[in-house]
Protein backbone atom coordinates (compact mmCIF):
# COMPACT_ATOMS: atom_id res chain seq x y z
CA UNK A 1 0.00 0.00 0.00
CA UNK A 2 1.32 3.51 -0.90
CA UNK A 3 1.04 6.32 1.40
CA UNK A 4 1.14 9.89 0.91
CA UNK A 5 2.38 12.43 2.97
CA UNK A 6 2.10 16.22 2.89
CA UNK A 7 5.21 18.22 5.05
CA UNK A 8 4.95 22.03 5.47
CA UNK A 9 7.76 24.32 5.91
CA UNK A 10 8.58 26.35 7.94
CA UNK A 11 7.30 29.31 5.81
CA UNK A 12 3.91 28.39 6.43
CA UNK A 13 4.39 27.03 10.58
CA UNK A 14 7.05 27.23 12.72
CA UNK A 15 7.97 23.31 12.61
CA UNK A 16 7.13 20.63 10.66
CA UNK A 17 3.46 18.95 10.56
CA UNK A 18 2.48 15.74 9.05
CA UNK A 19 -0.99 15.36 7.01
CA UNK A 20 -1.98 11.86 5.28
CA UNK A 21 -3.00 12.91 2.23
CA UNK A 22 -3.47 8.98 0.98
CA UNK A 23 -7.32 7.93 0.19
CA UNK A 24 -9.20 7.22 3.68
CA UNK A 25 -9.07 3.35 4.41
CA UNK A 26 -8.80 2.54 0.71
CA UNK A 27 -6.50 -0.16 -1.02
CA UNK A 28 -4.54 0.85 -3.90
CA UNK A 29 -3.99 -2.00 -6.41
CA UNK A 30 -0.83 -0.32 -8.34
CA UNK A 31 -1.68 -3.08 -11.25
CA UNK A 32 -5.39 -1.43 -11.77
CA UNK A 33 -3.59 2.07 -12.81
CA UNK A 34 -3.45 2.60 -16.65
CA UNK A 35 0.31 4.33 -18.32
CA UNK A 36 -1.59 7.28 -19.67
CA UNK A 37 -4.47 8.65 -17.21
CA UNK A 38 -5.85 11.67 -17.77
CA UNK A 39 -4.95 14.59 -15.54
CA UNK A 40 -7.57 16.19 -14.25
CA UNK A 41 -7.55 20.12 -12.42
CA UNK A 42 -8.72 20.86 -9.06
CA UNK A 43 -12.33 22.47 -9.92
CA UNK A 44 -12.37 24.40 -6.73
CA UNK A 45 -9.02 24.94 -4.34
CA UNK A 46 -10.27 23.55 -1.02
CA UNK A 47 -6.56 25.12 0.62
CA UNK A 48 -3.52 26.34 -0.62
CA UNK A 49 -0.30 26.44 1.17
CA UNK A 50 2.83 28.09 0.10
CA UNK A 51 6.46 26.39 0.72
CA UNK A 52 5.38 22.68 0.73
CA UNK A 53 6.83 19.13 0.68
CA UNK A 54 5.19 16.49 -0.99
CA UNK A 55 6.04 12.29 -0.36
CA UNK A 56 4.77 9.37 -1.86
CA UNK A 57 5.85 6.55 0.06
CA UNK A 58 5.90 2.74 -1.04
CA UNK A 59 6.18 0.72 1.75
CA UNK A 60 9.30 1.80 4.13
CA UNK A 61 10.91 3.43 0.98
CA UNK A 62 10.43 7.23 -0.38
CA UNK A 63 9.50 7.01 -4.10
CA UNK A 64 9.43 10.42 -4.88
CA UNK A 65 9.43 14.24 -3.20
CA UNK A 66 7.95 17.15 -4.57
CA UNK A 67 9.25 20.45 -3.06
CA UNK A 68 6.83 23.46 -4.44
CA UNK A 69 6.63 27.26 -3.68
CA UNK A 70 3.26 26.82 -3.90
CA UNK A 71 -0.07 24.00 -3.95
CA UNK A 72 -3.91 23.78 -4.09
CA UNK A 73 -5.70 20.77 -3.45
CA UNK A 74 -9.12 19.86 -3.87
CA UNK A 75 -10.32 17.24 -1.86
CA UNK A 76 -12.94 16.38 -4.77
CA UNK A 77 -10.78 15.77 -7.62
CA UNK A 78 -8.07 14.20 -5.59
CA UNK A 79 -5.77 16.27 -7.27
CA UNK A 80 -2.48 18.53 -6.00
CA UNK A 81 -1.62 21.19 -8.36
CA UNK A 82 1.94 22.89 -7.66
CA UNK A 83 4.30 25.90 -8.89
CA UNK A 84 7.47 26.53 -8.64
CA UNK A 85 8.95 22.45 -8.24
CA UNK A 86 11.83 20.91 -7.87
CA UNK A 87 11.43 17.19 -7.38
CA UNK A 88 13.45 14.02 -6.60
CA UNK A 89 12.69 10.28 -7.57
CA UNK A 90 14.43 7.77 -5.52
CA UNK A 91 14.57 3.58 -5.73
CA UNK A 92 15.18 2.58 -2.81
CA UNK A 93 15.92 5.81 -0.70
CA UNK A 94 18.90 6.58 -3.01
CA UNK A 95 17.74 9.72 -5.62
CA UNK A 96 18.01 8.78 -9.05
CA UNK A 97 16.82 11.67 -10.53
CA UNK A 98 16.14 15.64 -9.72
CA UNK A 99 13.44 17.27 -12.04
CA UNK A 100 12.61 21.10 -11.96
CA UNK A 101 9.12 22.63 -13.33
CA UNK A 102 7.27 25.47 -13.09
CA UNK A 103 4.44 23.89 -12.33
CA UNK A 104 3.18 19.86 -11.58
CA UNK A 105 0.04 17.69 -11.47
CA UNK A 106 -0.10 15.65 -8.88
CA UNK A 107 -2.68 12.60 -8.88
CA UNK A 108 -3.02 11.61 -5.11
CA UNK A 109 -4.56 8.16 -5.71
CA UNK A 110 -2.08 6.95 -7.98
CA UNK A 111 1.12 9.00 -7.60
CA UNK A 112 1.36 9.96 -11.12
CA UNK A 113 2.93 13.42 -11.58
CA UNK A 114 2.55 15.59 -14.72
CA UNK A 115 4.89 18.22 -14.77
CA UNK A 116 5.15 21.14 -17.23
CA UNK A 117 6.58 24.62 -18.29
CA UNK A 118 10.67 24.30 -18.45
CA UNK A 119 11.00 20.98 -17.14
CA UNK A 120 14.61 19.80 -16.51
CA UNK A 121 15.66 16.21 -15.89
CA UNK A 122 18.71 16.67 -13.77
CA UNK A 123 21.22 13.15 -13.33
CA UNK A 124 23.75 13.31 -10.83
CA UNK A 125 26.29 12.47 -14.12
CA UNK A 126 26.06 15.59 -15.27
CA UNK A 127 23.18 15.23 -17.87
CA UNK A 128 20.42 17.51 -18.13
CA UNK A 129 17.43 17.06 -20.70
CA UNK A 130 14.73 19.38 -20.89
CA UNK A 131 11.44 19.29 -22.09
CA UNK A 132 7.55 21.02 -22.20
CA UNK A 133 5.77 18.31 -20.52
CA UNK A 134 6.74 15.01 -18.39
CA UNK A 135 4.63 12.15 -17.17
CA UNK A 136 5.85 10.00 -14.05
CA UNK A 137 3.59 6.48 -14.22
CA UNK A 138 4.39 5.57 -10.62
CA UNK A 139 2.91 2.16 -10.78
CA UNK A 140 5.58 1.48 -13.88
CA UNK A 141 8.35 3.86 -12.35
CA UNK A 142 8.74 5.48 -16.09
CA UNK A 143 8.95 8.84 -17.74
CA UNK A 144 7.29 9.69 -20.68
CA UNK A 145 6.60 12.89 -23.13
CA UNK A 146 5.62 13.30 -26.74
CA UNK A 147 6.93 16.98 -26.36
CA UNK A 148 10.59 18.08 -27.93
CA UNK A 149 13.45 16.79 -25.89
CA UNK A 150 17.13 18.56 -25.62
CA UNK A 151 19.52 16.23 -23.81
CA UNK A 152 23.06 18.28 -22.29
CA UNK A 153 26.16 16.53 -21.28
CA UNK A 154 29.60 16.37 -20.68
CA UNK A 155 30.19 15.15 -24.30
CA UNK A 156 27.12 14.68 -26.35
CA UNK A 157 24.34 17.06 -27.43
CA UNK A 158 21.06 15.35 -28.38
CA UNK A 159 17.53 16.22 -29.98
CA UNK A 160 14.43 14.34 -30.50
CA UNK A 161 10.55 14.02 -30.70
CA UNK A 162 9.06 12.12 -27.73
CA UNK A 163 10.91 10.36 -24.58
CA UNK A 164 10.44 6.99 -22.44
CA UNK A 165 12.44 6.24 -19.32
CA UNK A 166 12.53 3.58 -17.23
CA UNK A 167 14.24 4.97 -14.45
CA UNK A 168 15.08 2.09 -12.35
CA UNK A 169 17.45 0.76 -15.28
CA UNK A 170 18.84 4.33 -15.72
CA UNK A 171 18.04 4.21 -19.29
CA UNK A 172 15.79 6.83 -22.13
CA UNK A 173 14.74 6.28 -25.64
CA UNK A 174 14.12 9.19 -27.59
CA UNK A 175 11.22 8.21 -29.91
CA UNK A 176 11.49 10.08 -33.21
CA UNK A 177 13.56 12.61 -35.00
CA UNK A 178 16.79 12.38 -33.28
CA UNK A 179 20.04 14.26 -33.87
CA UNK A 180 23.11 13.72 -31.46
CA UNK A 181 26.45 15.42 -31.70
CA UNK A 182 29.80 14.21 -29.52
CA UNK A 183 32.41 16.47 -28.37
CA UNK A 184 35.64 14.67 -28.11
CA UNK A 185 38.13 15.50 -25.98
Amino acid sequence: MKWYWLVLSSFVVGGVALFGLGKRGAAVDPRQAEPKQTVSQPQSPRSQMQGIKLIEQAGQSTAWEIFAEHAEFSEDANVAVARGVRAQLFQDDIALLSLEANRSIVQRDTGNITMQGRVRIIHENGYTMTTKTLNWHAEARQLHTDEAVELEGPSVHMTGMGLQSDVDQQRFHLEQHVHASFRLR
